[in-house]
């Protein structure tokens, strides 16, 4: 997975106006969103689910957010492919 976020880096954009991004901190830059996205989740989301009187436990927890993450890769599979397609990175057609 991690090799897919190098190769996706050195062909995207990573200049935020000044400052370049390198493209093997791609992986980094992901995992550091997902710690920022599960603070987020956890002190907002789930106190306010218990303050209406309606707590999620950790398997409602789970279960919500599986098929949101599949439904993430389904999104993003066409992207990365047109990726690698225009970088060389496959040999074959699909």
């Amino acid at each position: 997975m991690s090799t897919l976020f190098v190769l996706q880096g050195t062909t995207m954009e990573r200049s935020l106006g000044s400052l370049s991004i390198p493209s093997a901190s791609m992986s980094f830059v992901d995992t550091i969103s997902v710690m920022i996205c599960v603070i987020l989740y956890d002190s907002l989301v789930v106190p306010f689910f218990k303050r209406i009187g309606r707590p999620i436990s950790m398997l409602q927890r789970i279960g919500r957010w599986a098929p949101r993450s599949t439904d993430v890769l389904l999104v993003w599979a066409v992207p990365a492919d047109s990726i690698c397609r225009e970088a060389y990175l496959l040999d074959y057609a699909c």
